[in-house]
C-alpha cells in the first residue's frame, strides 16, 4: 500500500497531537506568565525557561522511544479494489484501522460487532471516511459460539468468495469468568471462536480468485513467554484462574496466542489441495490498543500507562503489515510476518504437537464445525521455507 502524506499524517496523528499538546501548553504558560507580569522577574524567567526546557527535552526523549519501536509503512502499490475482506474485531484499534484502510482501497469489508448500534455507527464512519458505501456489519459475540456459526452463514450468504479473512479479535486482562458454551472467556474469545469462523469460512476464501487470497492471524510477541507444551492440556480452556495481577494476565493471553499461532500454522501446513491461499500470522508489534483498556487503572500504574500511551505504536501503524499481507502477492504459505517482512515460522517442537492439539480442539467445539472438518495426523513445514538473517538494525522490506 502506497502511503500518501495525508495517511501518513493520519497514522501518526493520535501521538504527534498529544506530544505537541503538552508541548505548546508547557511553552504557552511560561510565555503567558511573562508577559502578564509585565516584568523581567529572574525568578518568572527562570521558571519559564525550566517549564520550555523540560517540554523541548520530554519531546525529545519521547521521540527517542519511539525510534526503538521503529514503524515499517507498506509501500505496495496494488490495491484491494472490489475484493471482499472480513475481519473480526474492527470495532476499534487495530482492526477499525484495517477495515478503514481496506474501504479506502474501495473493497467490500464485512466485520463483526457485539452492539448492534455501534457496530452500525462504526460501519457508517467507514463509509463517510472512505466514501465507500461496501462497509457491512453484522452481529457477532465471540464469547458465544452459536453466534459466531450464525456470523458465518451470513457472511457467505452476503459474499459466496471471500479473498482475505482477518482473524483480529482478542481480548486481555478480562476478569477471568467461565461462558455460557462452559470455556474461560479469553480462551473461547481469542482461540475457540477464531477456529469455528476459519473452518466455517475455510471453504469460501479464495474459490474461484485469480489472484491471492488468504488468511491472517493477528498473533502477539507474548507467544514467546509460553512453550507450546503448555497449551497442550485442552481442558485447561474451561478453567476459570485467578488473576490478580496484570503480569498473570499477560502469561493467560500469552497461552491462547500460542495456541492460534499453532493452530495458524497447521491450518496453513496440512492444506495440501488448497494451494489457491495462504495461511500467515502477523506480529503488529507493541501498540496502544483498547486490549489495555482495563490495565494500569490504579494509582502505581499511570506512569507506566502513560508511557505507553505515549512511546507505543498507534492502531494505524499496528496495521501496516495486515495490510501488506493484503496487498502484497508474494505472501509465503505458513509465515509468520512483522514490520512487512517474514521472520520465521512455527518452531519445530510446536509442529510435533499441534496436530494433536488441533485435534483435541476440534472436539471439544465440534457442534460448531463443518462436518468435513477432520484432523491430519502430521503437518510438515513446505520446503520452500527458508529465511535469510538480516543484518543487525538492519529491516529487509519487500513490497510490490
Amino acid at each position: 500500500m502506497e502511503l500518501s502524506n495525508g495517511v501518513r499524517y493520519q497514522a501518526f496523528a493520535p501521538l504527534r497531537n498529544s506530544i505537541n499538546a503538552v508541548y505548546r501548553t508547557v511553552i504557552s504558560i511560561g510565555t503567558s506568565t511573562i508577559v502578564a507580569t509585565k516584568r523581567t522577574s529572574p525568578l518568572i524567567v527562570v521558571a519559564a525557561s525550566t517549564l520550555g526546557l523540560g517540554a523541548i527535552f520530554f519531546r525529545r526523549w519521547v521521540s527517542k522511544k519511539r525510534a526503538e519501536n521503529k514503524v515499517v509503512f507498506c509501500k505496495c502499490k496494488s490495491r484491494l479494489n472490489d475484493k471482499v475482506v472480513v475481519i473480526t474485531g474492527a470495532t476499534s484499534g487495530i482492526g477499525y484501522q484495517v477495515a478503514l484502510m481496506s474501504a479506502q482501497q474501495q473493497a467490500t469489508v464485512i466485520f463483526g460487532a457485539r452492539d448492534p448500534e455501534n457496530g452500525r455507527a462504526i460501519a457508517e464512519q467507514i463509509r463517510r471516511k472512505s466514501s465507500n458505501r461496501r462497509v457491512h456489519c453484522l452481529y457477532l459475540d465471540l464469547t458465544d459460539f452459536q453466534s459466531c456459526k450464525r456470523f458465518c452463514d451470513k457472511v457467505r450468504e452476503m459474499e459466496p468468495v471471500i479473498d482475505f479473512l482477518v482473524n483480529n479479535a482478542g481480548v486481555l486482562n478480562q476478569t477471568p469468568a467461565r461462558t455460557k458454551d462452559g470455556f474461560e472467556k479469553t480462551w473461547q474469545t481469542n482461540f475457540l471462536s477464531c477456529i469455528i469462523i476459519t473452518e466455517n469460512l475455510l471453504g469460501s476464501v479464495g474459490v474461484g480468485v485469480s489472484e491471492h487470497a488468504g488468511i491472517i492471524f493477528v498473533s502477539s510477541a507474548t507467544r514467546l513467554m509460553v512453550n507450546p507444551s503448555d497449551v497442550a492440556n485442552v481442558e485447561q480452556m474451561r478453567d476459570v484462574p485467578e488473576i490478580t495481577t496484570f503480569e498473570e494476565g499477560i502469561g493467560h493471553y500469552a497461552l491462547t496466542k500460542m495456541a492460534l499461532w499453532m493452530y495458524a500454522a497447521y491450518t496453513a501446513y496440512s492444506r495440501k489441495n488448497r494451494k489457491d491461499i495462504f495461511v500467515a500470522s502477523v506480529d503488529p508489534g507493541s501498540v496502544w490498543t483498547g486490549l489495555f483498556r482495563d490495565s494500569w487503572k490504579d494509582l502505581s500504574g499511570l506512569y507506566t500507562r502513560l508511557m505507553c500511551m505515549l512511546c507505543l505504536r498507534t492502531p494505524a501503524e499496528g496495521a501496516q503489515t495486515i495490510m501488506h499481507c493484503m496487498n502484497c502477492p508474494k505472501i509465503r504459505n505458513g509465515v509468520l510476518l512483522k514490520d512487512c517482512q517474514e521472520i520465521g515460522f512455527l518452531p519445530e517442537d510446536a509442529i510435533e504437537l499441534s496436530p494433536e492439539f488441533v485435534s483435541k480442539s476440534y472436539k471439544l467445539i465440534s457442534k460448531y464445525l463443518p462436518a468435513d472438518c477432520k484432523a491430519v495426523d502430521e503437518i510438515k513445514i513446505s520446503p520452500d521455507l527458508s529465511f535469510e538473517e538480516s543484518p543487525e538494525n538492519e529491516t529487509k522490506v519487500t513490497c510490490y
